[in-house]
């Protein structure tokens, strides 16, 4: 996480948000001891379309943008779903 907290402009991890969370906690230590508060942005990368039911705890926990993985055979209804939750 140094090397993040150094060098990064963003910063990606994985859920479940309280692992999310306390992984976002350790680099906002790093960059605090390395002079960078604030200055990264923070993704979360959602490959299970069941996780957008805790998409709220993900942006309590710091997560400022997602990104939603889709694979073949490309079904776009989780996509709708986080656009509605987005405009809500």
């Amino acid at each position: 996480m140094r090397l993040v907290a150094l060098y990064a402009d963003a910063w990606n991890a994985f859920g479940p948000p309280d692992s999310w969370s306390h992984k976002n906690d350790v680099l906002d230590e790093w960059c605090e001891q390395v002079g960078r508060p604030g200055e990264i942005e923070r993704t979360v990368s959602i490959n299970d379309p069941a996780e957008l039911d805790q998409l709220d705890d993900f942006l309590e926990a710091g997560v400022q943008h997602v990104i939603l993985g889709r694979g073949d055979p490309f079904n776009l209804d989780p996509v709708q779903r986080l656009l509605d939750a987005a405009r809500g």
